[in-house]
């Protein structure tokens, strides 16, 4: 890492490289004073990508941009620029120029990551500026100056990954228009949108509605508590209640849009389509006596950040106490309405106190201090929203889950069937992108919509809670099997080494399978669960288990559905290093067998804790019969796997006879009698080889099972024929 010292004298001869480029091209005044202020806070780094010559290009051409504008209008210029220099070749440069305001930096930035433009390069000055009355920049002042004749303008130069398409230009270049519009509405209008607020607050308190006196308090504590820096209002319009209480609707009235909803189609409850949308639930919450409406608009804010607005609405009532119209606000919670005890919230505190008095418990208690940490950390949207049977509901329900962690659903449905709100409760040690976007994807499909926003929220808990926004499609509210939903999801989340534990309890007796669960929870390899179930797996658990320290290896002959009838597979079980080919190999081969393919995967059972848990590997190799023919593998797999285990315990040799497993169905010691009368063939002076002997017999299996009935008849006076005779001595 460089030393500061270093890092100052590198941009000491970057402002030196800088400087000298930008005096070549004979620059104005302007120009250089531009040039003081406009990277004055851009770090070195960024500057650093491309040539002083290139930064001193891009610094006449942000001052031919700044050199005429009117107050009153925002100047937007995006362009790309072919250059040899490599860095930028590879952006699109956007110059902005506007009166100086709020929201205009954090509006456009918003604009880009919405946009997916990454921004490479940013430059924000605030900068003095005397212009003529037609517009024309006459000065730029370097300094900090309050002398009346200079105005204080915004300037935005952006560098963003390169756009080749023009019309892709275009569309970016109006959506940055349209967003300072609506910025600089928001903020003309704020003062007259805060005074119509007020105005309500003194209609409700002049003539006060027929409602309870508590509500109308709350609501009334509510709206001032906006006005005190707890909501940015971005737009406010009136609209007129109108065809009677079974029937009626709300209309705009004309010219009463103030801020964003200056604009007569921006809409506040459009559901996907550009009008306003009265569905029978909206008219029937509009007849009831609260004053107030609290819940999330379906138009996206362009002003400071990109999110669905939050709208207020609040009804106005005739004399006689007939809801006559409403007035809508549409803004954004600041953060300090996010950050604040909600204890301390109009009409939220009322709905946690009711909550907590439903619930009967004591705040002083364990229980009454869960409840009460659950409502203080609960999504704050949510709190304004939901009503207080379902809050009680789900928050006892959350509750329960301390007691007992587990994959939990809870649901709540917008009031007015736009979205749905889900709660998922996760383990903390399964929950990652993958498993986020899979549940997301199940939401969405139950309840035929997207997912527009989910946050994940970290706690104390083991459990991690994932709140999703399914923004509903048109159409009928679907009502999908909230248990089999629930199920679906849990299972999404659940882990190949759950669905282990499943089995494990099925073919184990409770203490056992509790042992086992233990042990092999998460013993398995990524491989390893990729590639077999956890039913299969039970399998391989039974082989380790029987592997012992005196032996430590395990085979297992098998087969698979829709195997071909000419093969089979083995499964070879050894602690702390893997069985060599060429350990293995020439035993099966011998065994009549031969290998066409082989995996190997990895086991680490959890035995103890003060030293690392021994490996366990498993190869599982296909085989196929030599000769092609067919493998009554259900018949012969134990006696395959003792022949196996005898050659490699070196009770058996490793030699053809050991085939005659395979072709004739004997066990290995039969194979032994057989071998050994060929040893002593050999003795006596028999031309033939051992090996050929033992292929001859492999190769007429009958003959070699009638050779041995002879010895058992000779000198086994237990032994029986094939009729099932005993043979007399």
């Amino acid at each position: 890492m460089p030393s500061q010292e270093t890092t100052k004298k590198s941009v000491k001869k970057r402002l030196n490289e800088f400087n000298a480029a930008l005096k070549q091209q004979n620059p104005s005044k302007i120009t250089l004073d531009l040039a003081q202020v406009l990277w004055e806070n851009v770090p070195n780094e960024d500057l650093a990508t491309f040539s002083a010559v290139e930064q001193a290009n891009l610094t006449t051409l942000t001052a031919k941009h700044i050199a005429n504008r009117k107050p009153g209008q925002a100047k937007v210029n995006l362009y790309n620029i072919d250059s040899p220099d490599e860095r930028l070749s590879q952006v699109t440069v956007i110059d902005i120029l506007n009166d100086d305001m709020p929201f205009i930096f954090d509006s456009i930035v918003s604009l880009m990551s919405e946009t997916d433009n990454q921004i490479c390069l940013i430059a924000h000055p605030l900068i003095s500026i005397e212009r003529t009355p037609d517009g024309a920049l006459k000065r730029i002042a370097t300094q900090t100056t309050t002398r009346p004749e200079f105005i204080s303008e915004s300037l935005m130069h952006i560098h963003i990954e390169r756009i080749e398409e023009k019309s892709a230009r275009d569309a970016l270049h109006d959506e940055i228009l349209e967003t300072l519009k609506e910025v600089r509405a928001a903020v003309l209008d704020w003062q007259a949108m805060q005074s119509r607020i007020r105005a309500a607050i003194k209609q409700y308190q002049d003539n006060p509605p027929p409602v309870p006196v508590v509500e109308l308090t709350e609501s009334t504590a509510f709206l001032d508590w906006l006005l005190d820096n707890h909501f940015t209002i971005l737009g406010i319009r009136d609209y007129a209640f109108k065809g009677g209480s079974e029937h009626g609707a709300l209309s705009a009235i004309d010219n009463t849009g103030l801020g964003v909803l200056r604009n007569p189609n921006r809409k506040v409850l459009s559901r996907n389509s550009t009008s306003e949308a009265i569905t029978p639930k909206i008219r029937d919450f509009l007849r009831q006596p609260s004053p107030l409406i609290i819940t999330k608009s379906d138009a996206l804010s362009k002003v400071h950040r990109r999110t669905e607005m939050d709208y207020i609405g609040i009804k106005q009532f005739d004399s006689e106490g007939e809801l006559i119209g409403e007035t809508r606000i549409v803004g954004l919670f600041t953060s300090t309405a996010y950050t604040s005890s909600p204890r301390y919230i109009p009409l939220v505190r009322r709905k946690i106190e009711a909550v907590i008095n439903l619930s009967g418990h004591n705040l002083q208690t364990h229980s009454g201090k869960g409840m009460l940490n659950v409502l203080e950390t609960f999504p704050r949207d949510e709190l304004f929203q939901m009503d207080i049977d379902a809050l009680h509901t789900m928050t006892e329900g959350i509750i329960r889950l301390e007691e007992r962690p587990k994959p939990k659903l809870f649901v709540h449905n917008d009031r007015f069937d736009r979205f749905v709100s889900a709660y998922v409760y996760i383990p903390r040690d399964r929950f990652n992108s993958s498993i986020r976007s899979k549940v997301g994807k199940h939401l969405a499909q139950a309840y035929n919509g997207r997912v527009t926003r989910f946050s994940p929220f970290f706690s104390d808990t083991p459990l991690v809670r994932v709140h999703f926004i399914i923004s509903r499609n048109p159409g009928d509210a679907p009502t999908p099997d909230f248990d089999e939903l629930e199920n679906t999801i849990t299972n999404e989340i659940r882990t190949w080494s759950d669905r282990l534990g499943d089995v494990l309890a099925e073919n184990y007796k409770p203490k056992q399978a509790t042992i086992l669960k233990r042990k092999y929870n998460g013993a398995f390899s990524a491989g390893y669960e990729d590639t077999f179930t956890p039913s299969s797996a039970l399998y391989d658990v039974r082989e380790i288990e029987k592997l012992q320290d005196t032996c430590n290896i395990g085979v297992h002959f098998f087969n698979i559905l829709r195997e071909e009838a000419n093969r089979c597979r083995v499964k070879l079980y050894h602690y702390d290093n893997p069985i060599s080919l060429s350990a293995r190999l020439p035993i099966l081969e011998n065994m009549g067998l031969r290998a066409t393919e082989e995996s190997t995967f990895t086991a680490s059972p959890n035995i103890n804790t003060t030293r690392p848990n021994p490996t366990v590997f498993i190869h599982e190799v296909t085989l196929q019969s030599n000769d092609g023919s067919d493998i009554d593998i259900k018949g012969l797999a134990h006696k395959l796997e003792e022949c196996f285990m005898a050659v490699w315990v070196r009770q058996a040799e490793n030699d053809r006879f050991n085939a005659l497993v395979l072709k004739a169905g004997f066990d290995w010691r039969d194979a032994a009698i057989l071998r050994a009368c060929g040893k002593y063939l050999r003795q006596v002076g028999v031309a033939y080889s051992t090996d050929y002997m033992a292929t001859t017999l492999v190769k007429h299996g009958s003959i070699a099972k009638r050779l041995l009935d002879i010895f058992y008849i000779r000198f086994d006076i237990n032994y029986k024929n094939p009729d099932g005779k005993i043979a007399s001595k």
